[in-house]
């Protein structure tokens, strides 16, 4: 068990101030941990500008030049940081170089989506290779249970102040506002959905 004290953490992703769905997941992530008391940094694989500390997030934010997602700095940033854990949000495929990497005493915790009901024989010696694996959701762990990679289940978190079950009078005035022809907007069938305007997370 990795004690607050004695372990530094490089964490490998999309910038925590990028306005996407990695972006927002890790932001929750890593100002957790830092409020938590772990030694952390942030290495941002779309910020190539020069250390930054963040200071909403109280990060420093270390840049990442090239185009394959951290393979041309981590192996720099481990050495200069005395890291012994890597943790990456990702694809599989965006990081399984690291498998290749001397490991040296540092350990890997890869937080990966599974968005394919076939499991691609080239990812179980990327998923072998990694200390600690932990996917996001059920279906995930029931696809990687069948092909043998042993694996933790965390869901993403949800910020409770902001997300959080309207009133019903909340909700009678927006049903009210949305849809100000029907008679009785309370017997409408409303589905909410969020997801990204691309073609493939549509498919």
């Amino acid at each position: 068990r990795m004690s607050k004290s004695d372990h530094k953490i490089l964490f490998l992703s999309n910038s925590p101030t990028a306005p996407t769905g990695f972006g927002t997941i890790v932001r929750y992530i890593a100002t957790g941990l830092k409020a938590n008391g772990w030694d952390l940094k942030y290495i941002a694989w779309d910020f190539s500008a020069g250390k930054m500390i963040e200071k909403d997030l109280d990060m420093e934010i270390l840049p990442c030049w090239g185009t394959s997602f951290g393979k041309e700095n981590l192996h720099h940033y481990l050495r200069t940081t005395g890291a012994d854990l890597v943790m990456t949000l990702s694809d599989i495929w965006m990081t399984e170089w690291i498998k290749d990497l001397p490991r040296n005493g540092w350990k890997w915790l890869s937080y990966f989506p599974l968005d394919s009901e076939y499991f691609w024989p080239n990812w179980k010696p990327i998923l072998k290779s990694v200390d600690y694996p932990v996917c996001f959701a059920k279906f995930a762990k029931k696809l990687l249970d069948e092909n043998d990679i042993k694996t933790k289940m965390i869901y993403h978190g949800v910020d409770t102040k902001i997300f959080k079950p309207l009133s019903a009078n909340e909700k009678a005035n927006i049903r009210a506002q949305e849809f100000p022809d029907e008679k009785d907007p309370d017997k409408l069938w409303v589905v909410g959905a969020v997801g990204r305007n691309q073609i493939r997370k549509i498919q």
